[in-house]
């Protein structure tokens, strides 16, 4: 039984969506744990397959490898990191973000970094206590920071915001990788994966039904999330994936999220 973990749900669904509708027969089961959990689990054998974030695979301990092809980017915005503002967004130096729950140190981290490089902000975080985004909250604290499944939620709510995942699309020129596939370096079943490329294949096809299944438990309407896992998220190998994580992995490093610079492991199947 080859034991499968992720933490980014719907991003990640067109990778799993087929696997999870066939568990019995394919042999492999689907668990959906926070990020850095995914990286344990995968670490200390009780996972055998992980999709990681890259904050996750930085942490890693050298024996963790990607699958190449097996990658999803947003080559523009991905409106899974959104900051919501009114009026000038440099004269704020504090900005409301939600609780950063273990599934969204990514996030997060790629937040700070934007701000921080880009925009040259020295941000105080303070802590959203509020669940949903509303025009009168945005007015009394000015700055808000949504991310992961909140900020889709939240998108069609408020008209003036930044998408922190295009601004680092924009700056760098290049797609921001947000999950890859990775696996241990002792793993010996490449069969595996052929699993889940078949399974990429038929969730692709199928984006519709998935649209659909995760609309009637969230907010928006299924074509949103069909229009953004259609236009926005690309599963397909893309030549600069690499050097977007390689980028990604230089910042971690000089900022001391990790403390040495990460090196890109492909598994060789």
């Amino acid at each position: 039984m080859i034991r499968v973990v992720y933490s980014s749900s719907l991003i990640c669904e067109p990778l799993l969506y087929a696997i999870t509708h066939q568990l019995g027969r394919l042999g492999i089961t689907v668990k959906k744990i926070p990020e850095m959990e995914c990286l344990t689990k995968l670490e200390n054998g009780e996972a055998d397959i992980s999709l990681l974030t890259p904050l996750a695979y930085a942490k890693s301990k050298g024996q963790i490898l990607l699958v190449e092809d097996l990658m999803i980017h947003s080559p523009l915005d991905g409106k899974n990191i959104l900051l919501f503002f009114k009026g000038d967004l440099k004269s704020f130096g504090t900005v409301y973000c939600q609780e950063i729950k273990k599934e969204n140190n990514f996030e997060k981290f790629l937040a700070e970094l934007v701000l921080r490089e880009y925009f040259e902000l020295d941000i105080n975080w303070q802590p959203l206590s509020a669940g949903f985004l509303t025009d009168s909250l945005l007015d009394q604290l000015k700055v808000i920071l949504l991310t992961g499944e909140l900020a889709f939620e939240s998108l069609n709510q408020i008209n003036t915001y930044i998408d922190l995942s295009e601004e680092w699309c924009l700056r760098t020129d290049l797609p921001l990788v947000q999950n890859v596939l990775c696996v241990h370096s002792s793993f010996r079943q490449p069969e595996q994966l052929e699993n889940i490329r078949n399974s990429l294949q038929l969730g692709l096809a199928d984006l519709k039904n998935i649209a659909e299944n995760y609309a009637r438990t969230h907010l928006q309407g299924w074509e949103f999330y069909h229009r953004l896992l259609s236009e926005n998220y690309q599963y397909s190998l893309h030549p600069a994936n690499l050097e977007s994580l390689q980028q990604l992995f230089q910042y971690m490093f000089y900022s001391g999220i990790v403390d040495y610079l990460p090196q890109v492991k492909i598994f060789e199947s």
